[in-house]
């Protein structure tokens, strides 16, 4: 487990290394990309000023109409993992990316209510990623598959898994002009997926975007989407700054 995580974090430091727009320039699908990419400033000054005055408001969540969908699966037969899901509704607006905790079989609920609040807060767009790339209807799933196998061709499809997520991130960094954090508090209670985050973190904090939030828990951890009682999110929820702690 230990050994699986320090590759992990080599891996990202890796990716410091070299800048995390260094990086995605030389990925293949980078033409597409920037000639996607409005001006990070001009696009985050849209989302703390326009997206909130009336006269330009996006369309009520409600009337939204979703026109471009994609995801990026693993190839293997059972699609085992799920590294991007991508919804676009308004290709003039700026895009978000949005890190959940892990994607699951089950998450049209997810999809719909961030799109919603996506729109809500002047987005157009919106790519979701998770911390680690496993579909599981529950976090105890997740958990279970984060703890690396003793059969040694497991192993190294779980490395291989983990390493392509951190670069579907990357990437997804360079095409974003903010990040939604979502993945959580349970998070603080399962230490395997609390270096996952951490790790993610520094490379999101090293891509310059800002940081945003539905809001946080007790612990300081960003709310995830289907969060209940108090901490319930509505379509129509602002999202805030995050600073990771």
């Amino acid at each position: 487990m230990l050994e699986f995580h320090q590759e992990f974090k080599f891996e990202l430091d890796d990716l410091r290394r070299v800048g995390t727009h260094k990086l995605v320039r030389s990925m293949a699908a980078i033409p597409t990309a920037a000639a996607a990419r409005p001006a990070r400033k001009e696009a985050h000054a849209f989302r703390l000023v326009e997206a909130r005055s009336l006269p330009d408001r996006p369309p009520a969540p409600a009337r939204m109409t979703i026109r471009k969908r994609s995801a990026i699966f693993s190839t293997d037969l059972e699609k085992q993992f799920r590294y991007t899901l991508t919804r676009v509704w308004d290709e003039e607006r700026p895009m978000l990316l949005v890190v959940i905790l892990n994607p699951s079989r089950s998450d049209d609920l997810i999809d719909r209510l961030v799109a919603q609040v996506a729109s809500h807060n002047g987005y157009g767009g919106m790519v979701i990623v998770g911390l680690i790339p496993a579909h599981s209807a529950d976090p105890k799933g997740a958990l279970a598959w984060l703890k690396e196998p003793t059969d040694p061709e497991q192993a190294q499809i779980h490395r291989q898994a983990m390493r392509r997520n951190t670069r579907y991130i990357a990437e997804e960094l360079g095409k974003a002009s903010a990040v939604l954090v979502a993945w959580g508090g349970l998070i603080g209670r399962m230490p395997e997926f609390e270096i996952c985050m951490k790790s993610t973190t520094s490379l999101l904090t090293a891509s310059g975007l800002p940081l945003m939030c539905l809001g946080t828990t007790m612990g300081g951890h960003p709310l995830h989407p289907l969060g209940r009682g108090k901490h319930r999110v509505l379509p129509t929820q602002d999202m805030r700054p995050w600073i990771p702690g």
